[in-house]
């Protein structure tokens, strides 16, 4: 959670702010005091490295229009134990809450190391016991989201575990196969890819921030509904399934407008192709909208994802699709689980002109 890779993605929105407490320390010195922007330079982060919590709130607040505040408490090459009972990492959140005046959080966000991997059958209990302990001081309650996210793919047995925690308001992020810098350690820009997971792990919870929510007779939000190979000079269309609003708006995995008017767009795609593209096509596969672009060959020099958006007047009936192209360089494939995180699509009845 200290997060200890370098590059990626570090633009924040202004409705982000950070509680400016020390971190990667165990003591009860520099608690912090105040809320401020994010900078990677600066507290809560440590030695500007690249962090996820930072963006998965950031994603948070572009999902659903809001101000949000993070508290980072985190130190590197710590076992759970530090943080049961009297542990110091636990007794530092506490009065690092105390000094923020925050008592039950909104959502608590978890990413284990790998101190603990030695010992993965213990870990459920111990996970059990810092949950009560959260509890008994009411920092959660029954209602609060929970999200825990995987170690690397190094670390199978630990992430079977991991994945036997969940439960109606536990969610576990599948990061798992993100690169790392070391076989353990994820690189700057993976860690940017996992704050997006983590916030649509939150969204996976349908009734989390529910009153924030788009009414359901006027969206649907969908994904990629499998694997997807990128062409290169290409537009590729995206298979689209539906996952959120109306599903019936998404018929053979493109968007159908279920009455004329002004619909707007949001989609992101992976941008880790050669200077990969992302558009709205229509039904033959004509360009009817450039939303992203990459700018780079390099996916360790990007954000995992590129994001945008346009606004289409349509007839009831016009067919939408999501593309993505390709500009040059060898095929590019994605995973079935990398592109339903990476390739999404957000449609909105705005209304007639």
């Amino acid at each position: 959670m200290v997060g200890r890779g370098g590059g990626g993605v570090y633009e924040f929105g202004p409705r982000v702010t950070v509680w400016n407490n020390a971190n990667d320390r165990d003591d009860l010195t520099n608690l912090g005091d105040q809320f401020v922007s994010p900078d990677l330079n600066q507290n809560p982060f440590v030695n500007g490295k690249n962090n996820l919590a930072i963006h998965a709130a950031n994603y948070i607040a572009k999902h659903y229009n809001c101000d949000v505040r993070l508290i980072l408490v985190a130190k590197g090459s710590q076992p759970i134990d530090q943080w049961l009972g009297g542990g110091p990492m636990y007794v530092r959140m506490k009065a690092i809450l105390a000094a923020a005046v925050v008592g039950k959080v909104d959502g608590f966000l978890w990413h284990q190391g790998e101190s603990d991997q030695q010992s993965p059958d213990d870990y459920p209990g111990k996970w059990n016991e810092l949950k009560s302990a959260l509890s008994l001081d009411s920092v959660i309650d029954e209602t609060t989201p929970i999200i825990i996210g995987e170690l690397s793919v190094t670390s199978s047995p630990m992430n079977t575990v991991i994945h036997s925690l969940a439960n109606p308001r536990t969610v576990i992020a599948r990061i798992s196969n993100l690169q790392t810098k070391d076989g353990e350690h994820f690189t700057g820009a993976s860690l940017a890819s996992i704050g997006w997971h983590y916030a649509w792990a939150i969204n996976e919870l349908e009734d989390f921030w529910k009153k924030d929510e788009v009414k359901p007779m006027d969206y649907v939000s969908a994904h990629a509904a499998g694997a997807l190979t990128f062409l290169s000079g290409q537009d590729t269309p995206v298979p689209l399934i539906a996952k959120h609003g109306r599903a019936e708006l998404i018929v053979d995995g493109c968007f159908v407008a279920s009455k004329s008017g002004v619909w707007i767009f949001s989609a992101t795609g992976h941008a880790g192709a050669n200077k990969l593209r992302v558009k709205l096509l229509d039904e033959t596969g004509a360009e009817l909208a450039f939303l992203a672009y990459s700018g780079s060959s390099d996916p360790s020099g990007n954000n995992p994802i590129i994001s945008g958006s346009d606004t289409l007047n349509l007839s009831r009936g016009d067919k939408v699709r999501l593309g993505l192209t390709q500009e040059s360089g060898a095929t590019t494939s994605l995973s079935a689980g990398l592109a339903a995180a990476w390739c999404r699509l957000h449609v909105e009845y705005k209304g007639s002109e």
